[in-house]
């Protein structure tokens, strides 16, 4: 098996190292290297993966003693040197020997550093012809594709035309895109490389496919339409927008429960069944008009509000009955709803009557009250006679009323009597302060003194007080609260 070799530089890349060092090492023996006939250095596949194994040996150098005595700055002294032997003939021409040596290893140095160079060049070349090939290669495959992309998209336009023409001119708009998504589909697993054949009749299953659900609705639509329009209908029902509606979505409903693919016969029996009851239930109708009609003559004194809400109450009643109801159960029913509205006319009778005997009511109460007590007055008498029961006679609730007008009246003069008793009582207090300083001695004026003690004298005898007291009995109390007041 022949041997294989990289070149110093390909070396250097592999190891992730320096092309000098890689050198440097091959040079030092460290990496074992073979020498071309141009002076090139090349290293074996096998010693590659030894050093990817073990990793880069360090790079040995020489002892510092192997060059010489060193000066003192560590370099080798220039000048003069001791001489190793005599000078002679032999040894010059050892010399002389020595520098052309020395020459020509120089000279071997630079060659090797040239072609070293040289080999950098092209392999450098070599990379850059390699990526301008997998790029032209790319190319040509992208190319390759979007041409072959383009065949397949004109294939299948073509085909999709096609499919669009087999539409019928009576199909919505909307089929457009059904049947587009349909074909597109099955073309998308399909080869343009196969029969013609094949691919028409596998476009036209798709076309049906897409066209069925249409086709369906298109039958329903027709049988419903037909069972809806019957001649023998009610003319007021066919003609009716609201029973129009509920026959055509009681009819829909029939169609939509059957089986798919259902036949036309099929179709046409589910939709005359689910209009019948509907049939039915109008005749019915017609015949609670005149119930819900007669509304009006059973509520009287009552408002036009009232009547209409009695019609509606009375037809809800009347839609709970079964279809066929007799007309004695119909009245009934409406008898049975218009009873609430009934009670709701009496006590708003009652109630006004209520109102009207409290119109006069403040023209009974004293003229002296504030408005506040008479607005206390008339919610008192409405306390009254809202607790009388519903329907009492009027007598009743006008001597109710009157009741009210009396106690008020009575404690309107009780109060008055009481503020009487109250001044008369504030009148004595001057007179008796002038008596006390006769045998006491106050720091203050007759007059401030009376009129300080004024507020709470009031106060105490607003509290005490009747109003029926006789007088002297008051004019006692203010003299006691007066001896009171002054601590005495």
């Amino acid at each position: 098996m022949q041997t294989l070799f990289f070149s110093t530089g390909q070396v250097a890349r592999q190891l992730g190292t320096t092309l000098a060092n890689v050198r440097a090492l091959c040079d030092a023996h460290a990496i074992k290297a073979e020498t071309t006939p141009g002076g090139h250095l090349r290293v074996a596949a096998a010693e590659v993966e030894r050093l990817k194994r073990d990793g880069l040996p360090p790079l040995p150098r020489p002892l510092p003693t192997e060059l010489g005595p060193l000066a003192g700055n560590g370099k080798v002294p220039r000048g003069n040197s001791p001489l190793l032997a005599p000078p002679s003939g032999e040894v010059i021409d050892s010399a002389e020997e020595v520098v052309c040596l020395e020459n020509e290893v120089k000279s071997l140095g630079l060659r090797k550093q040239k072609e070293e160079q040289l080999d950098w060049f092209l392999e450098r070349k070599e990379r850059k012809a390699e990526r301008e090939a997998q790029q032209r290669e790319a190319e040509q495959r992208r190319q390759a594709e979007v041409a072959a992309e383009q065949r397949r998209q004109a294939w299948k336009a073509c085909w999709v035309e096609y499919a669009l023409g087999r539409i019928p001119s009576n199909a919505p708009e909307s089929i457009r895109l059904d049947v587009y998504e349909a074909v597109d589909d099955t073309l998308t697993n399909l080869e343009p490389t196969q029969p013609d054949s094949l691919t028409r009749r596998l476009v036209d299953a798709a076309v049906d496919r897409a066209l069925t659900p249409w086709r369906s609705a298109v039958q329903k639509e027709e049988c419903i339409g037909e069972a809806c329009e019957d001649w023998n209908l009610p003319w007021n029902m066919r003609h009716d927008r609201a029973w129009k509606a509920r026959m055509y979505e009681a009819a829909s409903a029939a169609v939509g429960r059957l089986r798919p693919g259902a036949s036309v016969a099929e179709m046409d029996a589910a939709t005359r069944q689910a209009i019948a009851p509907l049939v039915r239930e109008f005749e019915y109708q017609r015949a609670c008009a005149e119930i819900i009609a007669s509304v009006r003559g059973e509520l009287s004194e009552a408002h036009a509000a009232e009547v209409e809400e009695g019609k509606e109450q009375v037809q809800k009643a009347l839609a709970e009955l079964p279809v066929g109801a007799s007309r004695r159960e119909m009245e009934r029913t409406r008898d049975r709803a218009l009873e609430p509205i009934r009670g709701r006319i009496t006590a708003r009778l009652d109630e006004k009557m209520r109102e009207d005997v409290l119109i006069l009511f403040a023209w009974g109460l004293p003229s002296g009250m504030s408005q506040e007590e008479k607005a206390e007055a008339l919610a008192e008498a409405r306390q009254e006679i809202a607790k009388l029961p519903a329907g009492t006679p009027e007598c009743e609730i006008e001597k109710a009323r009157d009741g009210v007008i009396a106690e008020y009246n009575e404690e309107h003069e009780r109060k008055e009597a009481k503020e009487r008793l109250v001044e008369a009582g504030l009148g004595e207090i001057y007179g008796y302060v002038q008596r006390l300083e006769q045998e006491w001695r106050f720091d203050k004026s007759t007059w401030s003194l009376s009129e300080e003690l004024k507020p709470a004298i009031r106060e105490a005898l607003e509290e005490e007080l009747e109003g029926d007291e006789p007088r002297e009995e008051v004019v006692k109390r203010v003299r006691c609260l007066v001896r009171q007041e002054l601590d005495l």
